[in-house]
């Protein structure tokens, strides 16, 4: 993929309007998670707001979540997959609890995997804790990680928010199997609390994140890598939702996980680094169509992007020079692209003559 470097200091990376862009591009192409059960361990999820008729649960653990965190996160899932259902494992009934527990829902997880031709699982971890990466129960955990894994169930896990560098004791952070996601900031840059070190793979908004209480009110907000784990669980759910209703079955693990690593904009440090790791995921949702990063090239003026593949469309925005844009998709004289006017993402088309793939 042709690299192209996104400095938060250089271009405003608005990451919460780039996640609405991409969730409303591939709910418009039908892509809404169908076929998928995410699987929660975390304090339990309320049948609330958006999540009634979604949430199913463990006879392992209580039902009711009295802390929010896991209704949280569930609804965060559901925003971006509304047509998926939610598993919840209340492993955190008090806000703490237990390795013992959690691996015990990762073992249920993985009979239910196997059992169940019918749906596609997807695992999300908002928790950790230290430990040895001796102790029995912590190297128990990594198998079953590992174990899904191999199923072909992708598990996203919340990096921390110590704001330090962990040096393989904290789990399931530190595990090389599950995708690790850090949390940034909406300009791009790296939430000063987001624990780091070099088994981070992506990193997502994890700031003052708007969602769901488990009470039912909508107005809330939380900070975290806990927020910004199931946003990359939500991405992965839309990629494979995408990838089951073109194809007829599912793509592998390590399938997904290129495709997230693939559509990265980089963050922090030119190239992979241990902070926000491979960068932002963004796709568009284009049918068998790898994403790949130009600028504006026009040599003077500015051109216009616009709302169809022809000059006489409706002009949605000016593009100056040097402005980033995302090459979603290749016409005859077009370009389907995003460009970032602003701190905001403007989906359209842009004449081919106009936009230079960045080297």
């Amino acid at each position: 993929m042709p690299a192209f470097y996104f400095a938060a200091k250089e271009v405003p990376v608005n990451a919460k309007v780039y996640n609405q862009t991409m969730r409303n591009a591939f709910h418009a192409k039908g892509y809404k998670g169908q076929h998928i059960i995410f699987a929660v361990i975390d304090s339990g999820v309320n049948p609330v707001g958006w999540l009634k008729g979604k949430v199913r649960y463990s006879s392992l653990f209580p039902a009711t979540d009295t802390n929010g965190h896991g209704t949280f996160v569930a609804g965060q899932l559901i925003e971006w997959c509304p047509e998926a259902a939610v598993l919840s494992y209340n492993v955190l009934p008090n806000g703490t609890g237990k390795v013992s527990d959690t691996n015990a829902a990762l073992a249920d997880i993985l009979k239910r995997v196997k059992a169940d031709t019918s749906h596609q699982y997807i695992v999300n971890m908002s928790l950790g804790g230290g430990g040895s990466v001796v102790n029995p129960s912590i190297v128990q955990q990594g198998k079953l990680i590992s174990q899904l894994v191999d199923e072909n169930v992708p598990v996203c896990v919340s990096a921390g928010n110590d704001g330090k560098e962990a040096k393989l004791d904290v789990w399931p952070s530190c595990f090389h199997d599950p995708v690790c996601v850090a949390a940034i900031n909406d300009n791009g840059a790296k939430a000063n609390f987001s624990t780091w070190h070099n088994e981070m793979d992506v990193a997502d908004a994890g700031v003052s994140i708007k969602g769901l209480s488990h009470t039912g009110a909508s107005g809330v907000y939380m900070s975290g890598t806990s927020m910004s784990a199931p946003n990359v669980a939500g991405k992965i759910g839309l990629i494979m939702s995408k990838y089951y209703t073109d194809n007829g079955d599912w793509p592998s693990e390590p399938a997904v996980y290129d495709t997230l690593k693939n559509n990265c904009i980089d963050l922090y440090k030119k190239g992979y680094d241990p902070y926000t790791g491979y960068g932002f995921v963004y796709m568009d949702g284009s049918v068998g169509v790898q994403a790949t990063y130009g600028i504006c090239a026009k040599t003077t003026g500015n051109v216009r992007i616009r709302q169809g593949a022809s000059t006489l469309t409706t002009s949605l925005a000016v593009v100056p020079k040097g402005t980033p844009i995302i090459i979603c998709a290749h016409n005859a004289g077009w370009h389907k692209c995003t460009a970032f006017i602003g701190g905001k993402c403007v989906v359209g088309y842009m004449s081919t003559k106009y936009v230079k793939e960045a080297k």
